[in-house]
């Protein structure tokens, strides 16, 4: 169901990418095609690398704190994983491309939860908690709740305040959660 779900969300998302790519190249600029292609092998060798890195890591970091396997992927591995996210988005943010930094932010959990989530549980199993997965689906339906876009379609600092704090809630349910 998760990558039905994903080849849907990718196909839309392709449909609409082509009827814009016009205006996406009058952003963006014009690249040629082998420079693309040299730095999107370039980049999958170095995300793999530092994939690696962020789980050895954060693994290690778990280990002399006593998480157990889930607490340190939701919120080691994922901090981790979400700072390129976050310079991403304040950059384009910075530089007036506000589609660009919610999309960044939409896209990467919607590849994350479908696609990956999906493949790895289409590889093996994943046994997963109902406590754990009970608290990330209630900060999830609060969080869309939060971005809906209101009357003027702008997230206020009041909004950013509301994320920022239930992002704490999650943190500290997830933390007060007893593990086995």
């Amino acid at each position: 169901m998760l990558l039905a779900c994903f080849a849907a969300w990718l196909a839309v998302t392709v449909r609409q990418a082509v009827r814009e790519r016009d205006a996406s190249a009058a952003v963006l600029g014009e690249s040629r095609r082998r420079w693309v292609l040299r730095d999107a092998v370039i980049d999958v060798v170095l995300l793999v690398l530092a994939g690696r890195m962020i789980v050895v890591a954060a693994t290690d970091i778990g280990v002399v704190l006593g998480w157990d396997a889930f607490t340190v992927g939701a919120l080691l591995v994922a901090f981790g994983t979400s700072t390129p996210e976050l310079a991403t988005t304040i950059t384009a943010r910075l530089r007036g491309h506000d589609e660009v930094s919610v999309g960044t932010v939409l896209g990467s959990n919607l590849f994350n939860g479908l696609l990956i989530v999906g493949l790895a549980a289409l590889i093996t199993p994943i046994q997963v908690s109902a406590t754990e997965i009970l608290a990330a689906v209630v900060a999830g339906v609060l969080t869309l709740l939060l971005i809906l876009p209101g009357r003027s379609d702008r997230l206020g600092r009041g909004r950013g305040l509301a994320l920022l704090a239930l992002y704490g809630g999650y943190l500290a349910a997830l933390l007060a959660v007893p593990r086995s």
